[in-house]
C-alpha cells in the first residue's frame, strides 16, 4: 500500500489476475484538467490514473514533502518474533506535510520506511551510548523526543 505520495493521494486498482487483490500507486501530480496522474513505467510518462485497467478510485495518503539524508549514527533496531535482534542504520528521513520525519532504511537495493517493514522498533541517535539499551521514558511512555524533532 502507498503510505506517502507527492500529492497526498494514491490511485487504487484491482489486479486483473487476482480480482480480490487491490493495489495502490502514488498519484504524482494532477493535470491542468484535474486528472490524477500516475507513472506509466513502460513508456516513461505520466498518464491519467483512470486510463489504467482496473481503476477503482483515489484514496488519501500521507503527503511526502522531502527526503533528507540522515546524519551518521542514527539507527533503528528491534527483535523478530523468533528472538533475532536486528539493527540497521537510518540512511534518510522522509518528511511529511506536518514536519514529522520517518526513518528510512536500506532493504536490499531499495529504501524502506521502517513502519512498513516492522511494527515495533527502537530509534537511537548518535549521542545514545549503547543502541541496545532502551532510553529512559517520560510520563507519556515515549523517550522525550519525536522522530520529527530529529530532522529539524
Amino acid at each position: 500500500m502507498v503510505t506517502f505520495s507527492p500529492t497526498g493521494w494514491a490511485a487504487r486498482y484491482k489486479d486483473p489476475e487476482y480480482p480480490n487483490l487491490v493495489v495502490q500507486e502514488a498519484v504524482e501530480r494532477f493535470s491542468e484538467d484535474g486528472d490524477a496522474l500516475v507513472v506509466d513505467r513502460r513508456y516513461g510518462t505520466l498518464i491519467p490514473a483512470r486510463a489504467r485497467t482496473g481503476f477503482v478510485g483515489l484514496v488519501e495518503c500521507g503527503r511526502m514533502m522531502s527526503v533528507v539524508p540522515a546524519p551518521p549514527g542514527w539507527r533503528v533496531g528491534g527483535q523478530t518474533d523468533d528472538g533475532y535482534a536486528w539493527s540497521d542504520p537510518v540512511v534518510a528521513w522522509l518528511v511529511d506535510e506536518t514536519g514529522t520525519g520517518y526513518p528510512l532504511i536500506r532493504d536490499g537495493r531499495h529504501l524502506t520506511m521502517v513502519e512498513d517493514a516492522v511494527s515495533e522498533y527502537t530509534l537511537s541517535g548518535p549521542d545514545d551510548p549503547d543502541p541496545s539499551v532502551k532510553p529512559d521514558t517520560d510520563s507519556d511512555g515515549g523517550d522525550g523526543r519525536s522522530v520529527g524533532e530529529a530532522v529539524q
